[in-house]
């Protein structure tokens, strides 16, 4: 399992004081404010973007980051491509499931990410590794299993699915893909987390609201979890 820091919000101080403690991947929501903090972190320091990217950003973007979890439109993944191959890298990214359906939140129709991930695969300076998606708010374990589902029908390793309140079941749907299945992150690969633990005194200033994510399927032991901020 991999904890992912989501620091929106958070002076650059927090950051380096999770970082000593032990943390390793952090999550901004915003490109502008990532930007201001990511320069920053320590080598070693792995940068997530996890919140919706305009695509008049996508260049920033993918220049600030190590991960783009919210690739939600060809679109936006060819842009991305763009921009990493002028960066001289291959940026690792996952797709950004509407798992509910619901209008109000970003992220690819379930039916539709087969065609993304096809186009996302043919573009030569994007690494496709997963999925992510923010269920609806109550009985969110059936939309984790589908996405583990449609996952492991597209071939692809990891999964992005837990928050605070459903942090356990995302974790737990990560175990289940144990062998054949993707491994989750935090969203199911990565623990998302907004107030960091260390034993049981908080780094972050603590606000409920994590991310979770659970690491390689098999073989890997689990890094410090905490809480942190629904976006």
């Amino acid at each position: 399992m991999t904890l992912v820091a989501v620091t929106k919000t958070k002076p650059v101080e927090d950051l380096l004081h999770a970082f000593a403690a032990g943390v390793r991947h952090f999550g901004e929501n915003r490109v502008q404010e990532a930007e201001a903090k990511f320069p920053s972190l320590p080598a070693g320091a792995v940068r997530h973007l996890i919140g919706p990217i305009q695509s008049n950003k996508a260049n920033r973007a993918a220049r600030v980051a190590d991960v783009v979890q919210t690739v939600d439109s060809a679109d936006l993944a060819r842009r991305l491509d763009r921009a990493a191959a002028q960066a001289g890298k291959r940026l690792p990214v996952l797709l950004e499931v509407n798992a509910g359906g619901e209008a109000t939140k970003a992220g690819v129709a379930a039916a539709e990410a087969p065609a993304l991930a096809e186009t996302v695969r043919s573009l030569a300076s994007l690494d496709l590794r997963g999925l992510m998606a923010i269920p609806p708010p109550g009985e969110t374990r059936p939309h984790f299993a589908a996405l583990r589902s449609l996952a492991l029908s597209l071939g692809l390793p990891e999964l992005s699915i837990g928050m605070s309140d459903d942090f356990e079941e995302a974790v737990e749907e990560g175990r289940r893909s144990s062998g054949s299945a993707p491994r989750s992150s935090g969203r199911a690969d990565v623990a998302r987390a907004g107030a960091l633990r260390r034993g049981r005194a908080p780094l972050l200033p603590s606000r409920r609201c994590a991310r979770g994510t659970t690491g390689p399927a098999s073989g890997s032991s689990p890094r410090p979890a905490g809480s942190g901020c629904r976006r």
